[in-house]
């Protein structure tokens, strides 16, 4: 598919598991755990999709979609979170920071990559 997807999460296992279902469809996946690590990884290769968790240790997922925002080379690619996170107002935080879209986890695999697949198109 050639389509290169960040993952975003402090959590190693959730990392794997989204890793290992975006792999069997097809995408080429790169890890980060922190909003830190994916700000070096986006200065250093051409991402197309970025998947982050909302709450992170350091800087959490709303100030790396705000940093990618204001990028010339990231302010168009699409930002889907990946959260437990319920707080409406959290939530609001994300979209005006100019998230695509909110995945809830845990998440069902194929609907997942549906959710995935439309985002890339």
């Amino acid at each position: 598919m050639d389509k290169i997807i960040l993952v975003v999460d402090d959590f190693n296992s959730t990392r794997q598991i989204v890793r290992s279902v975006l792999e069997k469809s097809g995408y080429t996946v790169i890890l980060a755990e922190s909003g830190e690590d994916a700000l070096k990884l986006l200065n250093e290769r051409d991402i197309n999709l970025i998947l982050t968790d909302l709450n992170m240790p350091g800087m959490n997922g709303i100030e790396l979609v705000k940093l990618t925002r204001s990028s010339s080379k990231y302010y168009r690619v699409p930002v889907l979170m990946l959260t437990t996170e319920m707080d409406k107002e959290k939530i609001r935080q994300a979209y005006d920071a100019g998230i695509t879209g909110i995945i809830k986890k845990p998440f069902d695999s194929k609907g997942f990559v549906e959710i995935v697949n439309r985002v890339l198109r």
